[in-house]
């Protein structure tokens, strides 16, 4: 009885780690990612723009960045996912995942730059790293 109760004190704690992680990580990450997204050009403006980057080098980035701002949440969600299935010892699941995920990008990413040219791309990138 005593090691079935200690199985599910552990999977409580498990879980609430998680619970609390994912928690954590969307406080943090949420109000980072919409103020980098809405502040984008600043952002490019006040960090980049010196010496021999411009005016319109900026504006041709900012776009990029507020992109990947959106995958940012995603991709801290996914890591979180990654370290359960390395702790539960499923590295050939992972393996497939990332099989498959690189098979995906291979394919999808030129019509992304066809269609939508360099915001195209980030916003494969960010979307696909999860």
């Amino acid at each position: 009885m005593c090691a079935k109760i200690n199985n599910c004190l552990r999977c409580f704690r498990s879980n609430f780690c998680f619970a609390f992680a994912t928690r954590f990580a969307l406080a943090l990450l949420v109000p980072v990612a919409v103020f980098t997204g809405l502040f984008s050009e600043l952002a490019v403006d006040i960090l980049l723009r010196r010496g021999a980057f411009t005016l319109d080098q900026t504006r041709a980035v900012a776009p990029v960045l507020a992109v990947f701002m959106a995958g940012l949440i995603p991709y801290a969600l996914s890591l979180l996912a990654i370290r359960g299935v390395l702790v539960r010892g499923r590295l050939w699941q992972l393996s497939a995942v990332y099989v498959a995920t690189a098979l995906v990008k291979a394919a999808a990413m030129p019509w992304f730059a066809r269609q939508w040219g360099v915001e195209g791309i980030a916003g494969f990138a960010a979307l696909s790293s999860v």
